[in-house]
């Protein structure tokens, strides 16, 4: 395949961050934070705190009631009972108090709050809350997602440790020193700490050392030519460091194309404003793309319908609260045929922006399925400088689809895996398939 030219994002210093550092190199890939977002969304709130106190056994009991609140007055997803978090701690109370230290404490906290089954809710040790809104960060620099064998690496950084000892996208990690691993906590976050992993992919099994350290994780966005009528947006994320400025520079370059290839692949979301803002290069201006229902939405339906008891399609198809495209000043709508490459890293705002394309715009939809993991959500600073992510709206599309726990399937699957460099064969079928071939 013959690339013309490509347009980089080298102006504006607008090299945007994976999601968050810690999710994306530590945690499941789908969670990304934000204002109002899909994702996440950042607690405006948070403002420098003092040196917080030690890990100790008070500082656990500070931690799970701090934890306690929030999800029982806060969160909210429909039909989560999130008043059962107090006999999921009583089931896991022995493995807390053994915990030795933040890791540890978090990793045992995650997996009990895995038991509700939904995205966009987890404990964040101070290290990974730093981490977070920062261009680097200390581990291994791959994102990952449970595997029946182990787990499923979804993203590698490049030029990080990870990627130097050659793991790759698609790889399952079987062992970590010699354990299974249960969730991405049990990689180092240390840095200096040498991990030797048993890796699988379809061609062999092999094992591998590496050594955590510091990596870059910001990448920047690209559009390139791959002929006089054929462009690919490369989008890394909608989470910190989206610029809207450059994505309006690379669409104003876009739109002189008559097919483009919108590439989401592994951008695990970010803030709603963000999404809202690309959408607007491709839906006119002001476009009802869905609906967040919050506890407010649900509750006034309750109240105004006078019924105890009502389903989230239903919330949502009363609402007159849509969530819309926003069209950046003086620009214009993508006239073109557009399709939108996917994968399993492809989660949250990526997701609400696939099935958005592809159901107002007739995108074609290319890749694997995404990661089903679709609810707006917050970082909220608890005590120790942690930090827990909490979920407060689940979202439908216009047409009335779940995306939570129900991920988005392309209209032709591959098998290919996501590469940088060298044939994309992805990229190759999208291509075909918007030529009519």
């Amino acid at each position: 395949m013959k690339l013309f030219r490509i347009l980089p994002l080298l102006a504006l210093a607008s090299a945007l961050l994976i999601g968050k550092a810690s999710a994306q190199t530590h945690a499941t890939p789908p969670s990304q934070p934000g204002q109002n977002q899909s994702g996440s969304q950042q607690d405006q709130r948070q403002r420098t705190q003092p040196t917080p106190e030690p890990y100790g056994p008070e500082l656990k009991v500070k931690l799970l009631a701090d934890i306690r609140r929030l999800l029982t007055e806060v969160a909210f997803v429909p039909d989560v009972d999130f008043k059962k978090w107090d006999e999921m701690i009583a089931a896991n109370q022995a493995k807390l108090d053994a915990a030795q230290n933040e890791n540890e404490f978090a990793r045992e906290v995650n997996a009990a709050l895995r038991q509700f089954g939904i995205s966009h809710v987890r404990l964040v040790t101070p290290r990974s809350a730093r981490a977070r809104t920062q261009s680097t960060a200390i581990g291994t620099g791959i994102s990952a997602r449970s595997h029946p064998d182990g787990l499923e690496v979804t993203t590698v950084v490049t030029d990080s440790p990870a990627a130097k000892a050659g793991l790759k996208s698609g790889d399952v990690i079987i062992l970590v020193n010699g354990k299974k691993p249960t969730s991405p906590d049990d990689l180092p976050r240390e840095a200096n700490s040498q991990v030797t992993l048993s890796v699988r992919n379809a061609e062999s099994t092999r094992e591998i050392q590496v050594t955590s350290g510091e990596f870059r994780t910001r990448r920047q966005d690209s559009l390139t030519w791959i002929d006089e009528k054929t462009a690919v947006l490369r989008v890394w994320s909608f989470a910190t460091g989206y610029e809207r400025r450059t994505i309006d520079t690379l669409m104003q370059e876009a739109k002189k194309a008559e097919y483009l290839v919108l590439d989401l692949r592994n951008n695990g979301g970010g803030a709603v404003t963000n999404l809202a803002h690309l959408l607007g290069h491709f839906l006119s201006n002001g476009t009802e793309v869905g609906t967040f229902v919050g506890r407010g939405d649900m509750a006034n339906y309750l109240r105004t319908q006078n019924v105890e008891k009502a389903s989230l399609f239903d919330v949502a198809k009363a609402s007159t609260r849509r969530f819309r495209a926003m069209t950046p000043r003086e620009a214009s709508p993508f006239q073109g045929k557009v399709a939108v490459l996917i994968n399993r890293g492809t989660g949250s705002a990526s997701e609400i922006t696939t099935a958005a394309l592809k159901e107002l715009k007739d995108a074609i939809i290319v890749g694997q399925p995404t990661a089903g993991a679709v609810l707006a959500s917050q970082f909220r600073r608890i005590s120790g400088g942690f930090e827990l992510q909490i979920p407060l709206s689940d979202y439908v599309t216009i047409k009335g689809v779940r995306l939570e726990g129900n991920p988005w399937k392309p209209d032709i699957t591959t098998d290919g895996r996501f590469v940088l460099t060298g044939p994309d064969a992805t990229l190759d079928a999208a291509l075909k398939a918007l030529k009519g071939a």
